[in-house]
């Protein structure tokens, strides 16, 4: 049985969402444009998932917004100071699916991935959620880098679908609830 945790807004930047297990933050998310001179979690334990969104105005398919992406790994493995890394792709991001995301662990095999299967969803694909979902966990689910998968939270209609889809996950990634409102106190 994978660690149950959960996710919450952080309300302290650069970091926007923390992962928490048993009262120990395992995973700050914080999105790759931000200041490398933000203060880093003091447990060295902490993994630091990137998150894929683009700010501005560039599309995120383009090849402009994938460069910048690119060239910003090496500032931010400097800035982890050999703390874990992972990307938290998201639809409409530099990493936005299944063929992107295994593209970029090909070519940085020192990273991991956070897999929340509901942001990989755009609205157009959500009428077919449980395809899309049953495919997403063929291909992910046990996959050597995965750090760990974000769950709906329960209100969410969709939650019992990617329940269903992640049933397999064995025990070493943790599995993270989100939680629908507040910051962390």
């Amino acid at each position: 049985m994978p660690t149950r945790c959960i996710v919450q807004d952080t309300g302290v930047e650069p970091f926007d969402l923390v992962v928490r297990c048993a009262g120990s933050d395992i995973a700050l998310r914080v999105a790759w444009s931000a200041s490398p001179s933000a203060a880093l979690p003091l447990d060295p334990r902490t993994t630091l998932a990137i998150g894929t969104e683009v700010r501005g105005e560039q599309p995120a398919w383009m090849p402009g917004a994938r460069r910048e992406f690119e060239s910003s790994i090496p500032t931010v493995e400097r800035w982890a100071a050999g703390r874990t890394l992972a990307v938290w792709p998201a639809a409409g991001g530099v990493i936005s699916d299944v063929p992107s995301l295994l593209s970029f662990l090909r070519t940085h095999p020192a990273w991991r991935f956070v897999l929340e299967p509901l942001a990989l969803l755009t609205e157009a694909m959500r009428g077919n959620a449980e395809e899309h979902l049953r495919r997403m966990a063929e291909a992910l689910e046990d996959h050597g880098a995965l750090a760990g998968v974000v769950m709906p939270a329960k209100e969410d209609s969709l939650r019992n679908l990617v329940e269903r889809a992640f049933d397999g996950l064995g025990e070493s990634a943790w599995v993270a609830e989100r939680v629908a409102s507040g910051h962390l106190q």
